[in-house]
């Protein structure tokens, strides 16, 4: 017996193993919080959205537009953000 069952994936332990990276790890690419991948330019989405932020409660206590906006301007922008992801998502090679 060669310490490994007929028909079984695995080997036994102390078995031979593949040398290389375990598991289902990328090294190319980053994980983040929900599995969303941080892009090298992604402290400009942040800064975009923080300034988008701060433009959004100047206009709404100066009381140039509703306070709905609040929600709406800095929503649109993340979402406008997931989008351009998602299609750099699709379109990579």
């Amino acid at each position: 017996m060669t310490g490994q069952e007929p028909g079984s994936a695995r080997p036994a332990p102390g078995g031979p193993t593949k040398p290389g990276p375990a598991g289902d790890a990328e090294p190319d690419e980053e994980r983040t919080g929900f599995g969303f991948r941080v892009l090298p330019a992604g402290w400009m989405r942040g800064l975009l959205f923080t300034a988008t932020v701060v433009l959004t409660v100047v206009i709404a206590l100066s009381d140039l537009t509703s306070a709905w906006v609040l929600l709406a301007l800095p929503l649109s922008v993340v979402i406008a953000i997931a989008y351009l992801e998602a299609l750099d998502r699709i379109t990579r090679p």
